[in-house]
């Protein structure tokens, strides 16, 4: 589906990390606008209209200190018609009249009071003009006193999240302590967020996202939501198939898929392993040395990559989960390595042996065991493609 586009052939953009505007009690103050813009992709394919965070896909990185209480308002300034195809019937009646451009933000493994966890019906227009019923303030709080972690944050409007997210509305959002930064870990410019993204794209530039499913009934809307959508084409970093020059040295690598369905296998076509230092909520207690590396949609890694051995060499990361038996199907390769940088300094950074103490639960309190059954049909009565929770009632 999307045209022929040549891989490594674009630097990896490093994501930019976002100043306050000002501090306010002490508490450092951010604003952020979702805006519609234009990127360039790739060298060769024109540029895309997205939608992103402060004018950039991915949008700005948030670097914060754990125990440092931040202020984030968010603003919408989007357009009133969607750049897709939105499916209006989708909750079933259960909300009626709901603006076609709607968006809230959640920050994705934040530990974070409801009145700013970016709740789906929490959702608000251009300059809160409208609101969800849930909606409570305009400036969200982030206490950031959970472990020092890789997250995400995304949009999270009910109905039409996986829209917003595929337009463009993604971000990284990095908790750091001083236990992390005792252990002379990788840094600095030795640090590298990726962020892993699926799109399919026209020939003119533009996203592509179906409107319907592959084999509609009479009943389906259209547009209609998919069960799921597998992009063609692969970004990190918002670049298509990009490559890294790097030093022959040690890099960290905080990873997030940020895919809406796609699941990725990663490894180096090398051979040289992934040490797996961090997951989702943080540190792990000792490095894990890896062969391959699966990541789910919005699962996060933490990884270094020894590249030591490797001067002059093309390395690639590459994606065991795809293709899939489709030959035009090129989504094995995610990215490139380039070492072809010279050794700046001497290495010093270490993969410790031993990253942190995390305490075994306690299971003595224990008072019941509960077991949740999650069912699932593809189709309602009403042509809608859906999920049922154990009260059967909809996951939107």
């Amino acid at each position: 589906m999307s045209p022929n586009l040549k891989k490594f052939v674009d630097h990896l953009p490093l994501l930019k990390t976002i100043q306050p505007i000002r501090k306010e009690e002490g508490i450092a103050y951010y604003e952020v606008t979702m805006d519609e813009f234009w990127q360039k992709l790739h060298r060769d394919l024109r540029p895309t209209r997205l939608w992103g965070y402060n004018r950039s896909f991915p949008g700005p990185l948030f670097d914060v200190a754990r125990g440092e209480k931040i202020r984030v308002k968010w603003m919408n300034r989007l357009p009133r018609r969607h750049i897709l195809p939105v499916d209006t019937t989708i909750l079933n009646g259960m909300e009626t009249n709901l603006p076609e451009v709607r968006t809230v933000v959640h920050l994705h493994g934040g530990e974070t009071e409801p009145d700013s966890d970016g709740y789906p019906e929490a959702w608000f227009t251009p300059n809160f003009r409208e609101t969800g019923p849930y909606f409570k303030k305009e400036i969200y709080e982030y206490n950031n006193q959970q472990r020092a972690a890789t997250l995400w944050y995304h949009d999270h409007a009910i109905g039409i999240t996986r829209l917003n997210v595929y337009a463009g509305l993604v971000g990284m959002y990095l908790i750091r302590d001083q236990e992390e930064k005792s252990l002379n870990l990788p840094s600095g410019a030795y640090e590298i967020p990726l962020m892993i993204t699926d799109r399919t794209f026209n020939n003119d530039g533009s996203l592509f996202y179906p409107q319907q499913p592959a084999n509609p009934t009479p009943e389906t809307p259209n547009p209609s939501v998919v069960p799921f959508f597998l992009g063609d084409t692969i970004l990190v970093n918002g670049k298509v198939w990009p490559y890294l020059e790097v030093e022959p040295r040690k890099y960290r690598f905080r990873v997030v898929n940020a895919s809406n369905t796609r699941a990725y296998q990663l490894y180096l076509d090398a051979g040289q392993p992934l040490f797996q230092i961090g997951t989702d909520g943080g540190l792990l207690r000792r490095p894990a040395r890896l062969e391959k590396l699966t990541l789910e949609p919005a699962e996060r890694a933490d990884l270094i990559i020894d590249f030591s051995k490797y001067s002059g060499q093309m390395i690639t990361l590459k994606n065991d989960l795809g293709p899939n038996a489709d030959p035009s199907d090129q989504t094995d390769d995610v990215m490139q390595f380039r070492v072809t940088l010279p050794l700046s300094e001497k290495d010093t950074s270490k993969i410790p042996q031993s990253l942190s103490s995390i305490p075994s639960p306690s299971y003595s309190n224990i008072q019941a065991i509960r077991h949740l059954k999650l069912a699932g049909s593809a189709m309602n009565t009403a042509g809608h493609y859906c999920f049922w929770t154990t009260k059967d009632g909809w996951i939107r």
